[in-house]
């Protein structure tokens, strides 16, 4: 038996007056028309359907260069506001949204390194050994941390919700998920971004009712919006800003 062809990964560039756009062009055999997404660190990908003719390609991309080139001058402006983080003591760090230093110490008779919250401020307390690679045990720990509070309110949160909506999750579980903040399968199990505890709870909230709308509608259509309007009537200002606050609020590199 064969097996169907991968998709197939190009480095590529075009040039527009004086400025260069770098892009990986991503073909595949199951896209039928052309599209393109920047990501947070600034990569540029175009996704095309694995037979597009090149030229057809190249002015795809060149349609899309004003999109493209406001697009990398937001996310530049987002690191000059947002520098990525060196998980030191005095840093601050958004739980729920609102901001908390963090301290840092080193415990020669510590068993093992834990995050914890003490007066105020996330103390990470690193054993001897974790301390030759501070930032990285740092940055692992406070993501533990973080997950911990996400799936703590997660559990309290989703049976509540979904019983005033009249659905069922099957499972209920926080992942790494670096382009979604939610998700949910046709068989209604649940997958929360961990990130959510850095924001505010009534954003929180508001993921949990879109996921927990999908098990009813598994699409985004008129009727998909009126079931999660009839839970949450101001969604559309906690979605508003959860697209224009969501990576800055969770941003560390």
């Amino acid at each position: 038996m064969s097996s169907r062809p991968g998709p197939i990964w190009r480095a590529s560039k075009i040039t527009l007056q004086t400025w260069e756009i770098s892009y990986h062009l991503k073909r595949t055999r199951r896209r039928r028309s052309i599209a393109l997404r920047v990501e947070p660190s600034g990569a540029v990908t175009v996704l095309a359907p694995r037979f597009a003719l090149s030229h057809f390609v190249e002015r795809f991309v060149q349609s899309q260069a004003g999109w493209i080139k406001k697009k990398l001058i937001d996310i530049e402006e987002l690191r000059k506001k947002h520098p990525p983080k060196e998980f030191v003591s005095g840093e601050m760090f958004s739980v729920w949204g609102q901001e908390y230093p963090l301290h840092v110490v080193s415990d020669a008779a510590a068993v093992s390194s834990r995050c914890e919250w003490v007066d105020g401020r996330l103390q990470i307390r690193l054993k001897e050994s974790d301390g030759l690679q501070a930032r990285g045990a740092v940055k692992d720990l406070l993501c533990e941390w973080y997950a911990r509070q996400t799936e703590g309110q997660l559990k309290e949160s989703v049976p509540a919700l979904a019983s005033a909506m009249g659905v069922s999750a099957r499972q209920v579980k926080v992942a790494e998920q670096r382009k979604r903040w939610g998700s949910c399968s046709r068989t209604g199990n649940l997958r929360f971004n961990w990130r959510l505890s850095m924001m505010p709870r009534p954003i929180l909230d508001y993921v949990i009712i879109h996921e927990l709308a999908h098990i009813k509608a598994h699409n985004h259509s008129k009727a998909f919006w009126d079931i999660v309007r009839l839970a949450l009537p101001d969604f559309k200002e906690r979605r508003t800003w959860l697209r224009k606050n969501g990576s800055a609020a969770t941003r560390w590199d």
